[in-house]
């Protein structure tokens, strides 16, 4: 007995040492495993505070902890973690961790996940964190034999969840808010059940920046009758809410092979009408329970077929409402007699077969009626409608129906429609087919809105429909000061809104004062940006399915403080293109006329193309009105005068609709009968240099200046100008980084000159000892270099040489021959050297095109092979994913190999890309080490042809000197 106790203690020990040590001498392994593969397979960073395994916490067992887990991006999401957990716990097979290849997980604990699923105007999505790897296909493990991991699961938790999807690409916003979900059951078994809870204390949803769901309040719970061999789910006592509405649901899911075999039907029984309201935020959020309600409301509906890649399961849902009734505790009127009668149907299929019948819908809004019925039957060929809306809402007295925080409505709408008839009539032009009559009329109608900068008031709007079109008769709306009028006609509407066909419409708009601060976010609160041309502005998008043509005639029109008055012509919107078409208005104390188009078919990277013939703008307004000519003009800043310019161009924008200099081609003409400069720096320099002070702050007249540009870089055309009684010339170019290669030539009167060249004039005179008559002008050639905000002036030449010119041209025949001889001399010195020196270049040119044509040669033969290996990948992969599907022989290995096989053959893909991808960087490393080897070659024998050139100007000039030493003595 005391051996028996004494065995009994020692094994008890020995279990409570393990159950302390065990922990420690596994951790390492664990950890390892978790950051090794974190690593290995993820572009992200993993990081976690601290690992804690505990024997004693899920004996018999091994629980890991991880506390303050994140999993957080690089690059553009470097600033945005996409999981955090406070702590991620998994229970693990003790003895698959010591003794497996696989370790199994038993049970998994999410302790409030915070989610950040997000996707960029790009499509990219900060999800997308697997490495592109090129030995990916050989180390993706697809058989449970392999895995390091094997899912032997008996309860999944999660506790107070923070989930947030925000997709700008599709612009969609969701929010999950404080989700607690619960799966227990034993999935080990063939046969299971399965126990699901799960609740949600607040889901938003947003689309295209309207609320579907606001912090509505979301349950579930579930048991499900789980055959895992044969993958059939039964669903038994299960029940979901939303807000207030309680479902219950029942039927199965069977999943015996590729296709899922769906019948389930859903109902909520007759119940209260209160719940009903639960689903419209504004009624929800604001003193719902104290909301006074009467009637019922049934729904009952169906999912029933088979879901797979081409095909959809059918559907239905029926939704009734009896006497229906609200109103507010506080309020004095009611929303009542509310009857729906209203029914949906799906075959599945395609999706094209559906039945929308509404019987009936009646409202009263403070005792105005609101009726409709309706049935529309769509098939793949056709869609064919009968419908009747007639009521009368008197928004005057919403106020009194619900409360209204920060905003006030009213006005009469008064709504009397009837149709009937099949699209295809529409569609083939045969109007007397189809029914439709009556309209739409709004009166007196005003909105105020903190949201919104001023007041919206419609005096009067009214809409005629027949079958061919829907006329607008009548839109007269002030927003603020800003008033606009509108008619025309709007065709193709109910294909637009069924098929999603082309809407066409044909409008007049006219106002006789536009104020952008009125209708624009912001008002006048809102301050510009100075370094756009007017109020802050992104990208959007023009639909591809309207044709809209608004011929336009504006009066007075203020817009970042720049007023326009007499505007006319057409603004056309087509195949997501918005087109100005003989707009013509005054603006700048001047006249603009334009044609072009703003395509938005890339809302990051859209494109615009503009003519534009201005006349007579200001020139200090227009530098301060657009950013445009701040970047490639800013000389006007310091300009005064008028200009008229005729201007094509075209280029790509950025998101905020700033131009992206380096796509800015066009050509143009500028033309200024009188332009004053003042402070511009190179003027300046230039005066300093000549001694001639009108430089500094000249007055030019009769300016016609030519010039292009080309990818952001501008070339002016050599142009003649007059300043003063002078002549004045002025060409060159002006690069996108700023840079300057400007020519000038002018001519300064002698008696303007600076004394130091003045007293040469006289010297020479002295020396001729004869009487020469010296031109009153002197020709001066400069140029301007270095940077706009850094300009360079250099002289062409010394500043007597204009002089020494003039004298010289004076002299007799003899000094003129000495001359004459000279110059032709030193032109064939020169000429002979030009040439030797283009024979060298010429044949390093050749050296260096042949150097990059063999290394472009072998740049191609990688390419090839690349493409060969990348295709021979992805017939690898599919092979395998391929042989992975045939060999599995139950519904759970099935899923398995065909995910496994979607893996492989992503990976394949992913593989070919880099393998493309690196072959087209080594390509082009070979090319750019050839061309530098060029550009080597050719700079070392340009330095060699321009020593040779220079050798022999300095000889000319040698012979120049002395011929014009001999003129000179005489």
């Amino acid at each position: 007995m005391k051996k028996a106790l004494k065995v009994i203690a020692i094994v008890f020990i020995v279990i409570v040492l393990f159950l302390f040590l065990a922990p420690v001498m596994f951790k390492g392994k664990i950890k390892e495993l978790v950051s090794s593969q974190a690593s290995e397979y993820l572009n992200a960073k993993l990081e976690f505070v601290d690992m804690d395994l505990s024997l004693i916490r899920s004996f018999p067992s091994l629980s890991v902890r991880i506390d303050g887990l994140a999993l957080s991006g690089i690059k553009e999401f470097e600033t945005d973690t996409l999981v955090a957990f406070d702590y991620f716990q998994t229970d693990l097979n003790l003895m698959s961790v010591a003794f497996g290849d696989a370790i199994e997980i038993e049970a998994i604990v999410l302790n409030e996940p915070k989610v950040l699923a997000k996707v960029l105007e790009d499509g990219k999505a900060n999800w997308d964190i697997v490495k592109e790897d090129s030995t990916a296909i050989e180390e993706v493990d697809t058989t449970e034999s392999e895995s390091k991991f094997k899912i032997s699961l008996k309860k999944f938790e999660i506790i107070n969840a923070r989930i947030v999807y925000d997709d700008a690409e599709g612009d969609i916003y969701a929010l999950i808010d404080s989700l607690d979900f619960n799966l227990k059951g034993d999935m080990t078994q063939d046969h299971t059940t399965l126990n699901i809870f799960s609740t949600v204390k607040a889901l938003t949803a947003i689309y295209e920046g309207i609320t579907y769901l606001k912090s509505a309040k979301i349950g579930f719970k579930s048991d499900i009758d789980a055959d895992l061999a044969n993958f059939i789910f039964e669903f038994k006592e299960n029940e979901c809410s939303l807000n207030e509405i309680v479902m219950g649901f029942n039927g199965k899911v069977e999943m015996p092979k590729d296709d899922i075999d769906i019948d389930i039907d859903f109902k909520t029984g007759k119940t209260a009408f209160k719940p009903v309201l639960s689903l419209i935020p504004a009624v929800y959020m604001t003193d719902f329970e104290g909301v006074k309600t009467s009637g019922q409301f049934e729904i009952d509906g169906y999912v029933k077929g088979v879901y797979n890649d081409d095909n959809l399961p059918g559907f239905g849902m029926k939704l009734i409402v009896e006497n229906g009734r609200f109103q507010y505790p506080d309020l004095p009127k009611s929303i009542e007699n509310i009857n729906v009668n209203m029914q949906v149907d799906n075959k599945g299929g395609g999706g094209d077969d559906n039945i929308i019948d509404i019987k009936k819908a009646h409202i009263e809004m403070a005792k105005n009626p609101f009726d409709a019925n309706m049935k529309i039957i769509t098939t793949a060929a056709d869609v064919d409608m009968d419908g009747k809306v007639v009521g009368k809402i008197d928004f005057g007295s919403v106020k009194d129906i619900i409360p209204l925080e920060d905003m006030s409505i009213k006005g009469i709408l008064d709504v009397n429609l009837d149709f009937g008839g099949k699209l295809s009539s529409l569609e083939k032009e045969k109007y007397d087919e189809f029914k439709a009559d009556g309209k739409m009329e709004l009166t007196n109608f005003s909105f105020e809105s903190n949201d919104l900068p001023k007041a919206v008031n419609i005096s009067s709007a009214i809409m005629k429909f027949t079958p061919n079109f829907v006329n607008l008769e009548k839109f007269d709306m002030k927003i603020g000061k800003t008033d606009m009028q509108m008619n025309g006609k709007i065709d193709n509407l109910l294909p637009y809104a069924l098929q999603d066909s082309t809407l066409v419409a044909r409008f007049n708009f006219g106002s006789k004062y536009f104020n952008a601060s009125d209708v624009m976010p912001g008002g006048e609160e809102e301050t510009p940006n100075e370094e756009t041309d007017t109020l802050p502005l992104t990208a959007f998008a023009i639909p591809g399915n309207i044709d809209f043509l608004l011929r336009s005639k504006m009066d007075k029109i203020i817009y970042d403080n720049i007023e326009i008055t007499n505007l006319k012509g057409d603004i056309i919107l087509k195949n997501s293109k918005m087109v100005f078409k003989g707009v013509d208005m005054d603006l700048l104390d001047g006249n603009m006329k334009m044609d072009g188009y703003y395509d938005s078919k890339d809302t990051l990277n859209p494109k615009v193309s503009y003519r534009m013939n201005i006349k007579d703008f200001n020139i200090p307004a227009a530098f301060e009105a657009f950013n445009t000519v701040k970047q490639l003009a800013p000389i006007a800043k310091n300009a005064n005068g008028k200009f008229s310019l005729d201007f094509d161009f075209s280029t790509d924008m950025d998101y905020n609709l700033s131009p992206v200099y380096k796509t800015l081609n066009g050509k143009g003409r500028f033309e200024s009968k009188n332009i004053k400069l003042k402070g511009v720096k190179a003027l300046t320099k230039l005066a300093e240099l000549t001694k001639w002070k009108k430089l500094s702050d000249p007055s030019l007249k009769n300016i016609d200046l030519k010039f292009e540009i080309t990818n952001g870089d501008i070339k002016v055309e050599p142009t003649k100008m007059k300043m003063g009684k002078s002549e004045f010339e002025f060409g060159g170019t002006q690069s996108l980084d700023k840079k300057l290669d400007y020519d000038l030539k002018f001519k300064i009167p002698r008696k303007e000159l600076g004394e130091s060249i003045n007293k040469v004039v006289d010297n020479l005179l002295a020396k001729t000892g004869k009487e020469i008559n010296i031109a009153k002008n002197i020709q001066i050639n400069a140029k301007v270099v270095g940077t706009l905000n850094k300009p360079k002036v250099k002289l062409a030449g010394s500043k007597d040489d204009g002089v020494k010119n003039e004298i010289k041209e004076e002299l007799g025949d003899e000094a003129k021959k000495l001359i004459d001889k000279a110059d032709k001399e030193i032109q064939k010195l020169i000429s002979d050297a030009e040439k030797e020196a283009a024979k060298i270049r010429e044949a390093a040119k050749k050296s260096g095109d042949k150097l990059v044509k063999d290394a472009d040669n072998l740049g191609v033969k990688l390419k090839d092979e690349a493409n060969k290996k990348s295709v021979q990948l992805i017939a690898e992969a599919d092979k395998k994913a391929k042989d992975l599907e045939d060999k599995a022989n139950n519904p759970i290995a099935k899923i398995t190999a065909k995910k496994s096989g979607v893996l492989l053959k992503k990976s394949a893909k992913k593989s070919a890309d880099k393998l493309k991808t690196e072959a087209d960087k080594k390509a082009k490393k070979l090319h750019d080490e050839a061309q530098l080897k060029a550009n080597k070659l050719n700079n070392e024998a340009d330095k060699k042809a321009n020593k040779l050139v220079d050798t022999a100007k300095i000889k000319a000039d040698g012979l120049k000197k002395k011929a014009d030493n001999k003129a000179d003595n005489l």
